[in-house]
């Protein structure tokens, strides 16, 4: 009798100590993953000694505007270039501890992309909520006689090796020895037998947020195109979801523009005070962040993109890789003339759109209508995203089509 009750006091023993321990440790997990949520993450790269640092929002912090730089420690990616005339490129991303860098002041009173947009004086037709008519003033449109007929189209192909190089930081855009390019192999096709009048749809600024980027990916229409933030996580499997999705893709190219922090911007961001060199090893590390992508796009750059010497080599570097670029602000027009670059101009970028207001989509629909074709690119939120996808619903009938933005290239 004894020796059976010292062993069930035993056991019994043994049972209380493994629940202490499963419950210390969830415990523990909810502190160090809480902990790790509540801080932003955090891209660092250090270039000669000198650490930039870039606080991108988490998954479920969906607003465009720039993140601020923060100080504070957090889980961060880290690239460190030795002195120039040691490596010529930026090595692979490896984990590392933050270093804090002290943010640049605002050199006007910019406080989102759309402050920068405006004062910069971009190209495109920028649409805010304020600027959209209401229905006792809105313009009646001569509508198209409604065609049921839907594009035909296909989803783009995979990435092929055969139109990359190997870099440092993994593999980047090259013109293949068959002389086929990015630009026109990684297209989604395109046919209306109809000749309706079009309208091309970027959505851009994917990848920062999980729950905005599935939303994009699956909800839009295949023919629209998705453009992804360099700074983003997981990139090769976001392109991946979305080219299986029949999306064709882009990139983004952070650059300088006028009162914008530098360090909003991100430590890949081109600088006009930056030598080309410098820009160059941005432009590489950028370029190879996923594969798979007919073009480029800038966010903000309107500092930079009207530099001749600026952004002559980065229009030069572009066309080298087989790249075609669609910008929403002003460029240098002969420099990228000379560039060979093919290249499109959208006619509207929409931003700081309302979180409750509905978007009115007539002076789109209307400029499809009279010239043939409309380029439109709007930032992603939760509400842009769910407008866009009800507003495509009623495009047919009316007799227009969405179209791939590769269409609109020149």
């Amino acid at each position: 009798m004894r020796h059976r009750k010292k062993n069930g006091m035993s056991r019994l023993t043994w049972a209380w100590i493994g629940l202490a321990a499963v419950a210390g440790g969830i415990l523990l997990t909810v502190q160090i993953f809480g902990t790790r949520l509540s801080q932003p993450e955090t891209t660092i790269i250090t270039l000669d000694g000198e650490p930039e640092t870039y606080a991108r929002a988490l998954p479920g912090q969906d607003g465009i505007n720039p993140p601020e730089v923060t100080a504070a420690p957090a889980t961060v990616a880290q690239a460190v270039l030795s002195r120039a005339d040691e490596v010529t490129q930026l090595p692979q991303i490896q984990r590392a501890a933050a270093s804090p860098s002290p943010a640049s002041p605002p050199a006007r009173n910019i406080e989102t992309p759309e402050d920068a947009v405006a004062l910069e004086g971009d190209s495109a037709t920028v649409i805010r909520l304020a600027d959209l008519p209401d229905s006792s003033t809105a313009r009646t449109v001569q509508i198209a006689k409604p065609v049921t007929a839907a594009p035909k189209g296909t989803a783009p192909p995979n990435p092929d090796p055969a139109l990359s190089i190997a870099g440092a930081n993994g593999s980047f855009p090259a013109i293949a020895a068959d002389g086929r390019t990015s630009a026109r192999y990684y297209r989604r096709t395109f046919e209306d037998p109809e000749q309706r009048p079009r309208i091309s749809l970027i959505v851009a600024g994917l990848g920062l947020s999980t729950g905005l980027t599935s939303q994009a990916i699956n909800d839009l229409p295949p023919e629209v195109t998705l453009a992804f933030a360099p700074y983003a996580k997981d990139l090769p499997q976001w392109s991946r979801q979305a080219r299986s999705a029949g999306h064709e893709l882009m990139l983004e190219i952070p650059m300088e523009a006028t009162g914008v922090p530098i360090d909003a911007l991100g430590p890949a961001a081109l600088l006009t005070s930056r030598s080309a060199d410098e820009n160059r090893q941005r432009l590489d590390w950028t370029l190879s962040r996923f594969q798979g992508y007919f073009a480029v796009t800038n966010y903000l750059g309107g500092s930079f993109t009207t530099d001749r010497n600026a952004i002559g080599p980065v229009f030069t570097a572009l066309s080298q890789a087989g790249l075609a670029i669609i910008g929403d602000n002003e460029a240098d027009v002969s420099t990228l003339s000379a560039s060979g670059l093919p290249r499109a101009q959208t006619d509207f970028l929409f931003s700081a759109l309302g979180t409750t207001a509905e978007i009115d989509f007539q002076i789109i629909e209307a400029k499809a209508q009279e010239t043939g074709s409309a380029l439109v690119k709007i930032y992603a939120t939760p509400q842009s995203l769910a407008q866009i996808s009800l507003w495509a619903k009623t495009l047919q009938e009316q007799g227009i089509v969405l179209a791939p933005a590769s269409t609109m290239l020149q």
